[in-house]
């Protein structure tokens, strides 16, 4: 009996292996730049489900940018629609109207290892590469991550090498300094660039805010001062926290007169989903059937619902905090 309690606490003192992309409620915010102007603004991007398309499992991802424009001399809201999948570790970034997959991340890969990133569009064009010179693992509020530390060499045609470029990718958050992500191809003239879309804070199930930025993770910058920024203010009020048998949930800066909810557990497993209602802005969510525990709420607001929950996951604005439940 000794021998086995001995063994499942040297068990439970082995770090666990973390799901390297896309776990429920991840969330990302980008630096986004501007056209013409050193202006910064920002690029958030969800995490909202996995969805079959053309008969491939895949990740979506809804991006929704805001920045200030000088071509039309005003701030600009843009979103789109990305898809990735995930085969043994390796993160494929999914064309679904080419039907084609271009190599994003590999968590597998070691030092010395490399892969490509965008096809070329003309055969007189290099693809860029992705080379690993360094890697170990980390923990990050108590996930235990591997990071790799790697090397970007883009070319301008076959032969003629750009700068290299340095960063550092870690499973779940991705590249840090270059988004990979956002890759751009100007074939015959140069192809595969990395957008310079840099990561400013990360989120998801287990971890909260994990950020790269002192200032807030949706601050933008406008033409009228250096200084000038601003913030998009949205944010989730929830209290008590920890909570009881009862919890406020307060939106900051959304409209979410009727809204819905979804509740996850430690584990990153849905518990609940349900409708509700605000008044004077503030709903009164019933948690006597949480067990003690860490939980995270995500609150679709009212400027995105569609008719149907299954729907509404599929995409639109999406807020989510961290809660816990203690009597």
């Amino acid at each position: 009996m000794r021998k086995l309690m001995l063994f499942i606490f040297l068990l439970n003192l082995l770090p666990v292996k973390a799901q390297v992309w896309c776990t429920p409620n991840a969330e990302w915010y980008f630096n986004r730049a501007s056209d013409w102007y050193n202006l910064l603004g920002y690029t958030k991007m969800n995490y909202v489900g996995n969805f079959t398309v053309n008969t491939v499992n895949c990740q979506k991802l809804v991006r929704q940018s805001t920045y200030y424009s000088n071509w039309y001399q005003s701030l600009q809201n843009q979103a789109d629609t990305m898809y990735t999948t995930l085969s043994n570790n390796v993160v494929y970034k999914y064309y679904p109207t080419t039907n084609s997959l271009d190599t994003i991340y590999n968590f597998n890969a070691n030092i010395g290892d490399k892969w490509s990133l965008s096809p070329k569009t003309q055969t007189t064009c290099a693809k860029s590469r992705v080379t690993v010179i360094d890697t170990g693992h980390k923990f990050i509020q108590g996930v235990y991550l591997k990071w790799q530390k790697v090397i970007i060499n883009g070319y301008f045609m076959t032969g003629y090498t750009l700068t290299p470029l340095t960063d550092t990718i870690i499973e779940r958050l991705g590249s840090l300094k270059y988004s990979l992500l956002f890759t751009y191809n100007l074939c015959p003239w140069a192809t595969d660039g990395p957008g310079p879309e840099s990561l400013r804070c990360y989120s998801d199930n287990q971890i909260i805010n994990y950020t790269q930025t002192t200032l807030t993770c949706n601050y933008y910058a406008l033409p009228t001062g250096i200084n000038d920024l601003k913030t998009t203010d949205i944010g989730l009020k929830i209290y008590p926290n920890p909570a009881n048998d009862l919890l406020n949930v307060t939106p900051i800066g959304v409209e979410a007169s009727n809204s819905k909810i979804k509740i996850y557990n430690s584990l990153g497993q849905l518990i609940r989903e349900e409708e509700i209602t605000f008044k004077e802005n503030r709903a009164v969510i019933n948690t006597k059937d949480l067990a003690n525990g860490v939980y995270v709420l995500t609150l679709f607001t009212s400027a995105s619902l569609s008719t149907s929950f299954s729907a509404q996951s599929d995409g639109g604005q999406s807020i989510s905090k961290r809660f816990v439940v203690a009597r």
